[in-house]
């Protein structure tokens, strides 16, 4: 197992964590992605943000174990990753991709969302 400083971006690890705190957050979501109400040094957020960084900046959706010792300490936290990104994925392939932020965060299929990446938080720990 990797430790944080053996990563070869521990930066992005930190992307990561912060990523998977705002797709666990449903208050978070409710106050910045729909009312625009950002916390302190923010001065703008969407859900966007969290999608860009998993699928567009990382390719974490198609090889998450190649992140280990990367971003990623071991196996583990990579197929916690992997159920975030595939409860993100059953939603696209049945919602599609031009839904609003609310939109999507009011979707039943959105607790499952929440429920991987509060998980995927409890694994990956810095």
């Amino acid at each position: 197992m990797a430790s944080s400083s053996e990563l070869q971006y521990p930066n992005m690890r930190v992307e990561l964590i912060h990523c998977l705190k705002k797709l666990s957050d449903h208050e978070y979501q409710q106050a910045a992605w729909v009312r625009g109400e950002y916390p302190p040094n923010v001065a703008y957020d969407d859900l966007d943000f969290s999608i860009r960084f998993l699928f567009d900046d990382t390719s974490l959706e198609e090889d998450s174990k190649g992140y280990v010792g990367v971003i990623l300490k071991n196996e583990e936290e990579a197929r916690a990753v992997d159920e975030v990104i595939s409860a993100l994925n059953l939603i696209f392939k049945k919602y599609q991709e031009d839904m609003s932020d609310e939109e999507y965060i009011a979707l039943e299929e959105w607790q499952d969302v929440l429920s991987a990446s509060q998980k995927a938080l409890k694994v990956i720990k810095d």
